[in-house]
């Protein structure tokens, strides 16, 4: 059975003299089309009746059922309480809600009985406006008001684009002697214990009941606070064909399809008929399907931001931005690579690659030199199954960025989570030919900005080792530390690299037993974070996970074994006589993952310059046997203590990291930057 929409604090004649004149006149033909579908839907008709006596009103629900094309029967949905109706009351007319209009008919009576009334069709009848936009049934959804600290429960009867309708109850001790209507409320709605609305209401008005009420409130928002708009700033893209979305209703639970006009990572713009709207701004739609094909679809969480302004078209339509709130790793791959596509064609993600053409382009670009080459080569054959897995199987923790023209590769990057919430950006490599390398970087840039707004990405920081002396990365990763002068934002450490052969480490373990290495605690992280504040107040604590809190926090390790490949990590404090002197981070990772190996190295942290470097040696001696390569990888943080102590180190890496709460401001600077070597790449 279908609830009516008529307002609930007016008769029907009441709101047919406010409306504007008739908006047009259907035949008698047409009603009885129109009466035969509202049967065919078990829908329901309003009959008037007017008290001959008194002069109140009597409104009743009715099932049509057409008779012919002259005559309808109309059965009551409820006996009428009242024993005289077919002498006491006199038909005014009958009443066909369509939402925003609604159809009077203004028939003969043959017959009216306490089980019906008989009635003879006019040949015409008028279609009145009532309301601008439809309002629609919803089932379902709870709704919570607040106000002072007072709540009132209850469920949402209908609503439009920009109003609703719900019935309440107050939540002891609360009473409607409590509840305002000249003050705005707080709204929520939940459809299966899941929040799909909330924010700031105001009361139209409400009905009088003791025990409920039914409140008609108004959205106090024309675009939903709170919402960063950083999300806006990626660019949207007009596709042909247009996409579509695809959802069901959180409110009214039926499917829904609209055409997307714009489409960006983070957002999409769709245009809707006013009058039947479903959307307002803060409304949360859970499962929202982007249809590029019937069978190509990306699916993501949704919200309604707010109407676009800048929309022009005729009277009318509405033009929504929908901000997307998360989607899985496949489908921000899918979205990135179709809008990278359609922005630039010689850009992929995530793409499959020939492998010979990658290594091809690695080894000719430079990018694998003969020192690189020589520490890869006796492990030859599972460093191709590594990247084969890593370019031909789509893994959430693993992303490639390429640069190719006519099928030959001319720039590349690639990014690793390797810790819970930080991406590791890898493998810069590029031919010089149309900017590959700046075109690679900002496509890398640009997907850094938009998905790590997303918490499926897992992406809080952003890091990438490169050396000092590497001109083109320092330009750019230097540059953007620079610009932004806070460390908190955006830091750079450097730190001493070096390779310690297995053998000589087995013999500084076996000449040395001054040093103790054991478990590190949560104590023995907080006296770290408090040194490298005093050192550096950069981002490589968090960005590495070395916060007392992320201790035991090792979900990647069981995440990397699920995809087939090795991630192990353990923590030790290196002690002389219960003093804590460094910390040491054992790493183990899949060979060439990192080609440098630095996913697959010791990291020190030396915290006291006391400790001599024998002391050191011996606990790296300890900590290698459990390395396969006869060569192990070590970084020394800070770099002051290597060069004080004399260790002889092979080169220097700048550890750059990036906090993505700032990420509008590194986009900013990845722009500016690329604009100067534009024209410096030009020049030279």
């Amino acid at each position: 059975m279908q609830t009516v929409f008529f307002d609930d604090y007016s008769s029907i004649e009441e709101q047919i003299e406010k409306s504007s004149k008739p908006l047009e006149t259907i035949t008698r033909k047409q009603l009885v089309s129109i009466l035969d579908y509202m049967n065919f839907k078990e829908n329901t008709v309003i009959i008037n009746l007017r008290h001959i006596r008194y002069g109140n009103t009597l409104s009743l629900e009715a099932y049509p059922l057409v008779y012919s094309e002259e005559f309808v029967r109309c059965v009551w949905v409820n006996k009428p309480l009242v024993h005289d109706i077919d002498t006491a009351y006199e038909f005014v007319n009958l009443v066909i809600d369509r939402n925003v209009s609604i159809i009077v008919v203004k028939a003969n009576v043959r017959q009216i009985t306490v089980e019906h009334i008989d009635l003879f069709l006019p040949e015409t009848c008028e279609v009145v406006l009532l309301r601008r936009t439809k309002r629609h049934l919803s089932s379902g959804v709870n709704v919570e008001v607040f106000q002072n600290g007072v709540l009132f429960r209850g469920t949402l009867i209908d609503f439009s684009t920009v109003a609703f309708k719900a019935v309440v109850t107050p939540v002891a001790p609360a009473t409607f002697n409590l509840l305002d209507a000249n003050v705005p409320v707080y709204v929520v709605f939940k459809r299966n214990n899941e929040i799909v609305f909330s924010g700031e209401c105001h009361i139209l008005k409400h009905s009088q009941g003791k025990r409920e009420r039914v409140l008609v409130l108004s959205y106090d928002q024309s675009k939903v606070q709170g919402l960063n708009d950083s999300r806006f700033k990626s660019k949207g893209q007009i596709l042909k064909p247009p996409p579509a979305v695809v959802f069901v209703h959180p409110l009214t639970n039926k499917l829904t399809r609209l055409d997307v006009e714009e489409l960006a990572t983070t957002w999409f713009s769709v245009i809707e008929d006013e009058k039947n709207a479903v959307l307002f701004a803060g409304l949360v739609i859970p499962e929202l399907k982007i249809e590029i094909t019937p069978l190509q679809t990306i699916t993501c969480r949704a919200q309604v931001a707010h109407k676009a302004k800048d929309f022009e078209e005729s009277e009318g339509s509405l033009k929504w931005r929908v901000i997307i709130l998360d989607m899985s790793p496949y489908d921000q791959i899918k979205l990135a690579s179709l809008l990278g596509r359609a922005e630039d064609r010689r850009s992929y993600v995530c793409a499959e690659v020939d492998l010979e053409a990658l290594f091809d382009f690695f080894f000719s670009s430079g990018f694998i030199y003969h020192d690189k080459y020589l520490s890869l080569a006796p492990y030859k054959e599972k460093f191709i199954e590594t990247y084969r897995r890593l370019y031909l199987e789509a893994l959430p923790i693993a992303k490639h960025f390429i640069y190719q023209e006519k099928g030959k590769i001319l720039g590349h990057v690639s990014m690793l989570r390797f810790y819970e919430n930080t991406w590791l950006v890898q493998h810069l490599a590029a031919t010089g030919q149309h900017f590959a390398g700046i075109m690679v970087l900002r496509q890398v840039a640009h997907y850094i900005h938009d998905c790590s707004q997303f918490y499926s990405s897992h992406m809080d920081y952003v890091i990438c080792y490169y050396r000092p002396d590497n001109k083109f990365p320092n330009r750019i990763f230097g540059g953007i530390a620079a610009e932004l002068k806070n460390p908190k934002m955006c830091s750079v450490d450097t730190l001493a690299y070096l390779e310690l052969a297995k053998k000589d480490c087995l013999n500084n373990f076996k000449n040395s037993n001054k040093n103790t290495i054991v478990e590190i605690t949560p104590e023995d992280l907080i006296e770290l974070k408090s040194f490298y504040e005093h050192v550096s107040q950069g981002l490589l604590i968090d960005a590495l996970d070395l916060a007392p809190e992320m201790l035991g926090i090792d979900n990647l390790n069981s995440e990397y074994k699920t995809y087939g490949f090795k991630r192990e990590r353990k923590l030790f404090a290196l002690k002389k006589d219960k003093v804590l002197y460094a910390i040491i981070v054992q790493t183990k990772s899949d060979v060439g993952l990192n080609m440098s190996n630095l996913t697959n190295c010791l990291q020190v942290f030396v915290i006291k310059k006391e400790l001599m470097p024998e002391e050191l040696f011996s606990a790296l001696a300890l900590l290698s046997c459990y390395y396969e390569e006869e060569k192990i990888p070590v970084l020394i943080f800070p770099l002051n203590y290597a060069k004080d102590c004399g260790i002889s180190y092979k080169r220097e890496y700048n550890l750059w990291c990036l906090n993505t709460s700032h990420r509008d401001q590194f986009l900013k600077c990845i722009e500016q930057l690329f604009s100067w070597v534009t024209r410096f790449e030009r020049q030279f």
